[in-house]
């Protein structure tokens, strides 16, 4: 399990959800046959921002 804390702000549905999926992404093709497990992006006040499997 991997946890990007950052200081955008938003949650899921806020400005910021397109740059949450490009740190999963990035994750995800920087780990690729890792075993599996979560990558979640959370923005500043705690809230998620992306997640996804790697």
């Amino acid at each position: 399990m991997v946890d990007v804390y950052t200081d955008w702000t938003g949650g899921m549905f806020g400005g910021h959800n397109p740059d949450g999926k490009l740190v999963v992404s990035a994750y995800q093709t920087w780990m690729p046959g890792t075993g599996g497990g979560l990558v979640t992006v959370y923005d500043a006040e705690g809230e998620i921002l992306a997640n996804g499997n790697f």
